[in-house]
């Protein structure tokens, strides 16, 4: 049997220290979004706001990770760490490509994702301009 403890400490946080301007009710949890290059074997990781602020990859989030060579970020897939909390529906998070085409949606069930867009290949991309949403959260009282 699962202990509840690291669920309910996580919660206990989340419910002291929502984010400010938060809709009612609701509170936004950190998340951990982790980029992996399966050519070169680097990955890196980043814990990132979820109360749906766009973050570009090549920015602030993985700029000067293992990733980066050249001045870009190269990846072959994305995946999320979600909260191990029931999470009402419709908390995802995007991936969108610099030109702001749909890569993917990442939600509790679907947590992994192929950026390269070649299932089964590990094939290089710069996902430097890429974007990453989310809104994710619980509601409290």
């Amino acid at each position: 049997m699962r202990s509840l403890l690291p669920t309910t400490a996580l919660l206990a946080a989340a419910l002291a220290n929502p984010i400010p301007n938060a809709a009612p009710n609701r509170y936004y949890l950190p998340l951990t979004v982790t980029l992996f290059n399966n050519v070169t074997g680097a990955h890196a990781a980043a814990s990132i706001d979820t109360s749906g602020h766009s973050f570009d990859i090549g920015g602030r989030i993985f700029r000067g990770s293992a990733l980066e060579r050249d001045g870009k970020i190269l990846a072959t897939s994305v995946q999320m760490t979600f909260p191990d909390l029931p999470l009402p529906a419709g908390n995802s998070c995007g991936v969108y490509s610099s030109g702001g085409q749909t890569i993917g949606d990442l939600d509790a069930q679907h947590t992994y994702l192929e950026v390269d867009g070649q299932p089964g290949r590990a094939v290089e991309t710069d996902v430097t301009g890429f974007v990453v949403k989310c809104d994710i959260y619980v509601v409290g009282g």
